[in-house]
């Protein structure tokens, strides 16, 4: 069946209600896979716990890790979507400490896990007791949690979108090298779960009717395509991941998702799914609607109504929200850069000086669990009420500015249609009014209409060839994709898309000064159990979609060029630069990127700006009254004639 049939057929979804699968063929049969999967890593941990402790050779080390990874890819799509946060901590999260405090001090839990090994393993000193260490460790941890998880509660449901899930974790974190940061066995591993998820779906032959045979048979045929993909001769550098995911792993998830809906099997109840980032009816990785935003947002569902996202923008452009009337938050997230502003640092209120960081863009921030440079917001209110909060930005006090709002019948009569169910017109005026308001609009600047996401979900056909080029480059050999993780391109980590993650770089104070910036970024965030000092110089890794329209880069500001940028990823980042950066995570070692290469990186960088999208622009702002109870003239928006102006131009 062609592709472009499947996507006639989910435009057509309905909805099945629940029936009761437990004790199913299907269910039995994959639990019964699950625990003999757990049995054969538990044996195979057991082996290379008994070859570390003899006289062995590097090679047989290397060969017996491989196997053990493998081993484990055989059950990890349905592990790590039941039990993902005790996978990232005990068996393979990435090779990086964490901090927690405990008992009035912050601690730091050094990683455990197959990606520590990894890259102890192909490290060119190997330490056979370290290795055996981390095996010990996850011995315990599997111990512990195999009889549980062989014998949890499981239906069908879970079973599909582990699968999807899977997929997803494949394309983001396995092909991109995160998962193997030493052996680069990506192409090996995914074709291990892709197999073993194949058998798995083999199982569902018994809900097999008139309705879903074709795309039943579809299915096996889309997991054999891309695992005959993945049997090519290839190798991690010069694999096509551009033609996999969209040819292959793309349509595989599409036909999954079609047979789920036309097999009656139930999804997540609605409350459970409202609450979750990634939305389990997304056709794939590239489809707009993979996210959702209320999960993020923090704003109900049937709150977010148009009136909210009109009165939000109007709120946004209003200079009168600071408390001299001199800043909205358009000053530094400007629609026709956008939602930047074009300087290195951000302006502060006082005019003449300027913050300490540089403005990211807007558009798409919703999708994040953690904001600021430093993370130290947790919601996307916390950070807009920190901005009225800060000394060098609005210094705003709420009552005042509730007052001042108060005295507007503009805005009183916007706030009474977003609230329509405050009955008293003064009091809907109120910190959380304007909070939730803001947020609105914020969550409203959202598009996933790129050419590449066009080309991606093949709305296009043809895409430039340094753009393929450049998002396999990107992907593989520069792993970029290692740290801004597809689709968002940014450091929300899928598949859940529930965490951010920080990285140091070693960004100097200068583009021309060798010497490390000291902004302090994550460890000075405020947080008790994040002052350790692996957080230090630490920074959110922000998106990359838009990248050609929000220079200056870098937390700091400092390169104006997205050759400047690739330039120092391609030395290795402030230590490949000869700094003395503590902590770096970024590797120091040189990429090796040609000046073309790096040409089709930013091809690729390029072609993910989509700034062309619907934005709520007030052509005027609500008047105030005077001391003398009269209206002041009607405030044009100045950044809605810019933004014409700019968008003109594109």
């Amino acid at each position: 069946m062609k592709y472009v049939i499947v996507m006639c057929i989910l435009s057509g979804l309905v909805a099945f209600s629940s029936t009761s699968t437990k004790d199913s063929y299907t269910v039995n049969r994959v639990k019964k896979d699950y625990r003999s999967s757990i049995d054969q890593f538990i044996i195979q941990l057991d082996q290379f716990i008994a070859i570390l402790s003899k006289e062995t050779s590097h090679e047989t080390i290397k060969k017996t890790h491989l196997e053990t990874r493998k081993k484990y890819k055989s059950f990890e799509y349905l592990i790590t979507h039941f039990d993902n946060q005790i996978v990232k901590m005990h068996l393979n999260g990435a090779p990086l400490p964490v901090a927690k405090f405990e008992a009035g001090e912050t601690i730091v839990i050094d990683p455990v896990g197959l990606q520590v090994i990894d890259e102890l393993v192909f490290s060119d000193s190997i330490d056979p007791v370290e290795i055996k260490r981390q095996l010990l460790m996850m011995r315990r941890v599997i111990d512990d949690i195999g009889d549980y998880e062989s014998n949890r509660y499981i239906d069908e449901r879970h079973i599909l979108l582990a699968m999807r899930e899977q997929l997803i974790r494949i394309i983001s974190l396995g092909l991109s090298g995160f998962d193997t940061p030493g052996s680069l066995n990506a192409l090996e591993e995914a074709q291990v779960s892709l197999s073993n998820m194949q058998q798995s779906f083999k199982y569902f032959s018994t809900f097999v009717d008139d309705d879903n045979d074709t795309i039943f048979k579809e299915v096996l045929l889309a997991f054999d395509a891309c695992i005959s993909m993945l049997q090519k001769p290839s190798d991690f550098e010069s694999f096509d991941r551009l033609g996999f995911i969209r040819e292959k792993m793309n349509p595989l998830s599409a036909l999954l998702l079609v047979f789920h809906d036309l097999s009656g099997i139930p999804f997540n109840n609605h409350e459970t799914a409202a609450e979750q980032g990634l939305n389990q009816k997304a056709i794939h990785l590239f489809a707009q609607n993979l996210l959702n935003p209320d999960a993020y947002s923090g704003i109900l569902t049937q709150q977010d109504k148009p009136a909210l996202k009109t009165l939000g923008a109007s709120l946004f452009y209003d200079e009168s929200l600071s408390i001299d009337n001199s800043m909205s938050c358009a000053t530094c997230h400007n629609p026709a850069l956008a939602f930047t502003d074009g300087r290195p640092l951000s302006i502060s209120n006082h005019r003449e000086e300027a913050t300490k960081r540089n403005t990211p863009s807007l558009i798409n921030s919703v999708y994040s669990k953690r904001f600021f440079y430093d993370l130290r917001a947790h919601k996307l209110d916390e950070q807009i009420i920190e901005v009225f909060a800060n000394p060098n930005e609005f210094h705003a006090d709420f009552d005042e500015i509730n007052k001042r709002l108060q005295t507007s019948p503009g805005y009183v009569n916007l706030f009474v249609q977003a609230y329509p169910d405050n009955a008293d017109t003064l009091d809907v005026i109120n910190r959380n009014s304007i909070i939730t308001a803001i947020s609105s609009y914020v969550t409203s600047l959202s598009s996933f209409r790129s050419e590449f996401d066009l080309y991606m979900r093949r709305d296009t056909e043809t895409i430039d060839e340094s753009v393929k080029e450049g998002f396999n480059l990107f992907m593989g050999k520069a792993a970029c994709g290692t740290c801004h993780f597809a689709p968002l391109f940014n450091g929300l980590v899928p598949p859940n898309f529930d965490e951010n993650e920080s990285e140091v770089l070693g960004v100097p104070i200068s583009k021309d000064n060798r010497l490390l910036d000291d902004d302090g970024g994550r460890i000075e965030n405020g947080w008790k159990h994040e002052q350790a000092e692996h957080y230090r110089y630490s920074f959110k890794t922000v998106t990359i979609r838009n990248i050609d329209k929000t220079a200056p880069y870098m937390h700091n500001g400092i390169y104006e060029t997205l050759e400047d940028v690739l330039d120092f990823y391609n030395h290795g980042g402030g230590g490949g630069m000869g700094i003395d950066v503590p902590h770096q995570t970024l590797s120091a070692d040189s990429l090796h990127l040609s000046e073309l290469e790096m040409d089709q990186i930013i091809a690729f960088m390029k072609s993910l700006s989509d700034t062309d999208f619907d934005v709520i622009l007030p052509d005027t702002l609500p008047r105030f009254r005077n001391s003398e109870d009269q209206l002041l003239e009607v405030r044009k928006n100045k950044y809605a004639t810019e933004y014409a102006r700019g968008s003109s131009n594109q």
